[in-house]
């Protein structure tokens, strides 16, 4: 499963991720620039109609229209093992 699948329709990724709304905004924002500078790349535009039709919070980052074309900056995570 790449991460753009496991953040929009993985259960634990909410609990995974420490911002996970941040974090789905980046990558809606990642996935339009790439899909932007990639027209041809069938593979990237089938993954966005999937996520579109199977993830109800990627509808409203897709429609932000943002674009990013690297997502610098701390990434945080929740461990439940490491307490952290």
């Amino acid at each position: 499963m790449n991460i753009a699948r496991f953040k929009f329709l993985g259960p634990a990724a909410r609990s995974f991720f420490y911002d996970w709304e941040q974090s789905i905004r980046n990558t809606a924002a990642l996935l339009r620039t790439g899909a932007g500078m990639m027209p041809e790349d069938r593979a990237m535009h089938d993954l966005i109609a999937e996520l579109s039709a199977a993830s109800e919070p990627f509808a409203p980052c897709w429609r932000d229209h943002e674009v990013r074309l690297h997502w610098s900056g701390v990434k945080e995570y929740e461990h439940p093992a490491a307490a952290v």
